[in-house]
């Protein structure tokens, strides 16, 4: 399928031929929507639908915890990383940023479990990172004081 792409509108765009492009419209007509300000009043409002999720438990847990995951790198990935290189919305991330996504919107329709399950090795070595770069006082990777016992 991506080879037939690349024949079909990459390899002629790329050498100026006009039937890449004209294949190229011809594929957006019908998905987009071409408009100036003065059409905007033509517009549909906006419809804006919340449905309760009939989660079991155990995907509920399953669910928060896949979502959590998500929270955390968007939030603490950036700390320290100029480049903003580990983030998921960082533009070379953009592979891994879309299986986040799809990966949230299939555990809405998929009743599982994912083991989500901490590397000790792995947070052990970030808070090293951490207390090495802000200057902190090492922290026990096993028992750190953020997690009640």
């Amino acid at each position: 399928q991506n080879r037939a792409w690349v024949e079909a509108v990459v390899d002629p765009w790329r050498a100026l031929r006009w039937e890449g492009l004209q294949r190229l419209r011809n594929l957006l007509r019908d998905i987009m929507i071409r408009s100036s300000k003065s059409d905007l009043h033509t517009l549909p409002d906006c419809t804006r639908t919340v449905a309760l999720l009939d989660f079991s438990p155990q995907h509920a847990r399953s669910y928060n915890d896949l979502v959590f995951v998500v929270r955390r790198n968007l939030l603490l990935a950036d700390w320290h990383d100029e480049d903003h290189a580990e983030s998921l919305l960082a533009a070379r991330n953009s592979k891994y940023s879309r299986e986040m996504v799809r990966n949230v919107r299939l555990s809405c329709c998929v009743a599982g479990n994912c083991n989500l399950d901490v590397n000790d090795m792995h947070l052990k070595e970030t808070l090293e990172l951490l207390s090495q770069k802000l200057d902190l006082p090492p922290v026990e990777a096993l028992s750190p004081p953020w997690v009640p016992l």
